[in-house]
């Protein structure tokens, strides 16, 4: 993971769980230091504009649109097994 992914999956987490993060250094992710979160974080806010592209770029549906524009629906309902 880059920094900026790093720094996107920290915030998910902390918002989806509504979670500081100290909670999420002693709960959720204890392997991780929490000068670490708190350095991702920073990176976080420090870059905003930058991660929260690249997080809705890297998306479910992101990457859904873009194998319908790519395949049309038929190949898309095909590779996803939704085909009829």
């Amino acid at each position: 993971m880059t920094e900026s992914e790093d720094a996107g999956a920290i915030r998910r987490i902390l918002v989806a769980l509504d979670a500081s993060p100290e909670s999420l250094a002693a709960e959720v992710m204890p392997h991780v230091s929490l000068a670490a979160i708190h350095d991702v974080l920073s990176y976080y806010y420090d870059h905003k504009e930058e991660v929260d592209r690249e997080v809705g770029e890297n998306s479910v549906e992101a990457s859904q649109k873009y194998l319908r524009e790519r395949l049309g629906e038929e190949g898309y309902n095909r590779i996803t097994g939704q085909s009829k």
